[in-house]
This record gives C-alpha cells, sequence and structure tokens, in this order.
C-alpha cells in the first residue's frame, strides 16, 4: 500500500466516479483503476466497486 493508491481510493470514495476521480488526481482512468485493483489485493478485499456502464 502506498499514498498514492490510498489518494485515489479517498478521490474515488468522494467523486463516486473512477472517471472524474482520475481527472481529479490527473491520471488517466486506467492506471486509476490498476492501482486501485493493486491495493484491494494487498487489503484482500473488494473495496470499491467498478461504476455501471454509463454512470462514471
Amino acid at each position: 500500500m502506498n499514498l498514492k493508491q490510498i489518494r485515489f481510493a479517498l478521490a474515488v470514495a468522494e467523486e463516486q466516479s473512477f472517471t472524474r476521480a482520475a481527472q481529479r488526481c490527473h491520471t488517466v482512468q486506467s492506471a486509476l483503476s490498476h492501482q486501485i485493483a493493486k491495493l484491494e489485493e494487498e487489503l484482500a478485499a473488494h473495496c470499491l466497486s467498478a461504476p455501471h456502464a454509463g454512470s462514471g
């Protein structure tokens, strides 16, 4: 776990959108999703759900 992963997770939680969180963090959505997946793997938990199609 690193600070970037925590910052990304917080942005997703606050924005309720991977796309908006990526914009806020000045990164692309795929990089943000990858970091969230790594964080979830490290925590052995599925913390954040991917948004449904069209809601991002």
